[in-house]
């Protein structure tokens, strides 16, 4: 239900892409050493990261966004929507499900902010979605 608004990239996690990426290196220092690249006859080529990719630079203007968004509409001291109450690691999961779910949140807030808070909310909190 969540994972819906959520991109593909924050699903996924970085740790595919940390995976990935340390297997080209391995794969590409064994293909240099094998073709005599560790003797100094050829050059060794080694797969570098790339910038950020645009997906990655969307997820991190949501997230910057949601945390905008969560401080100012969502947990601020008077007047917001959640106004008292403390979210932290044990109650984050419900409140983002409360997010999607509750009409006063629906009511507040327009589905990219909902968005934003979302992504915030799982990179904050460190919420697994499965």
């Amino acid at each position: 239900m969540i994972a819906t608004f959520l991109p593909k990239t924050l699903l996924n996690g970085a740790l595919l892409a940390g995976l990935f990426f340390g297997a080209a290196l391995i794969d590409s220092s064994s293909q240099a050493f094998a073709s005599g690249g560790a003797t100094g006859s050829t050059s060794r080529s080694f797969d570098l990261p790339s910038s950020p990719s645009r997906e990655d630079r969307r997820i991190e203007r949501l997230y910057n966004q949601g945390r905008k968004v969560f401080r100012r509409k969502v947990s601020c001291n008077d007047g917001c929507l959640v106004a008292g109450d403390i979210i932290n690691n044990d109650n984050a999961a419900g409140f983002l499900l409360a997010l999607h779910n509750q009409p006063r949140f629906k009511d507040a807030l327009d589905q990219d902010e909902i968005q934003a808070v979302s992504v915030y909310m799982l990179r904050r909190y460190d919420i697994k979605v499965e």
